[in-house]
């Protein structure tokens, strides 16, 4: 039913199909394009719905009612990809049941929930995920695609809300958890897109603490200090070339490709915000040089 109701592409994705969580806004705004044809999307979530149902009385009634419970969750998965923001809850309900071998099903569905634009209450959601953070967790050091859903959730915890509470939970496993440095590039990136003065704050404490994490994290964690896009984060960008700026305890040293990257943001946020201080432009140009002539003041503040 997913795909007979999706609208056929002749664009084929070209190498790893990773996350785009730029499209998270986009989809709770209700502006992201659907990928469904919408006769078909409606009508067909309509039917899993209604059988849903009937699954939901059959178990009511039946003497080992969670006989029942891992059909019901792949079918509530199916259901957040193809009617997510509109039958959220119902998916959730269903998310709660007590299963084995549900990890990678709850996962999937609260994300697909989240990439349909529905609201992601963090009591809830954390309810869900949880006993999948668990199971991981209990299976690290000999599971690689244990690690790897561990990643996965930690993501979507960075867009709960109220955002604080999905931060302290990632804030916790990661520190508890021997993840491999390169490992948190994702988690950082998600954060990044978050837009949370909660998600701020757990990057600018990795930053601070430096070391070979942080080396391998550099890249991620510049570009999302700039997909952040709030006041505090561009004041974080600033401070590395505003001596006027208030530090923030940041003293990181950027190879001359993460400097390109660096002032690439800082000036096209100054431009993005209409700011017309051609010294700070100059100055993060002088100290962050790019390759990019794109990047040369006039053309970003014409």
């Amino acid at each position: 039913m997913i795909e007979l109701s999706k609208i056929q592409s002749p664009e084929k994705p070209l190498g790893l199909n990773r996350p785009d969580y730029r499209l998270v806004w986009e989809a709770s705004r209700g502006q992201r394009s659907t990928r469904f044809d919408e006769k078909r999307r409606f009508r067909y979530a309509a039917a899993i719905k209604k059988r849903l149902s009937t699954l939901m009385a059959d178990r009511s009634e039946d003497d080992d009612p969670d006989w029942f419970n891992l059909r019901l969750k792949k079918l509530a998965q199916r259901l957040a990809i193809i009617d997510g923001c509109d039958s959220a809850e119902f998916v959730m309900e269903i998310m709660t049941l007590p299963c084995q071998w549900d990890e990678w099903t709850r996962a999937e569905a609260i994300e697909a929930l989240l990439f349909s634009g529905a609201r992601m209450k963090a009591e809830r959601v954390l309810e869900i995920l949880n006993p999948t953070i668990d199971y991981t967790l209990s299976h690290l050091h000999y599971d690689q695609q244990a690690r790897y859903l561990l990643q996965r959730c930690l993501c979507l915890l960075s867009f709960l809300e109220p955002p604080a509470a999905g931060i302290v939970r990632i804030r916790e496993v990661v520190a508890a958890t021997p993840f491999l440095h390169y490992e948190l590039r994702e988690i950082v990136t998600a954060l990044g897109h978050s837009r949370s003065n909660d998600a701020l704050e757990f990057l600018l404490e990795l930053a601070r603490a430096g070391g070979n994490r942080f080396e391998a994290i550099k890249n991620e964690w510049i570009e999302a200090m700039a997909d952040l896009d709030i006041p505090e984060s561009k004041r974080v960008l600033m401070s590395f070339i505003d001596p006027d700026t208030q530090q923030l305890g940041v003293e990181q040293y950027f190879e001359h490709y993460n400097r390109e990257r660096l002032a690439s943001h800082i000036v096209e946020s100054l431009a993005r915000n209409r700011r017309s201080e051609n010294a700070y432009i100059c100055c993060a140009i002088e100290n962050f040089p790019s390759r990019s002539a794109c990047y040369s003041p006039k053309s970003l503040l014409a």
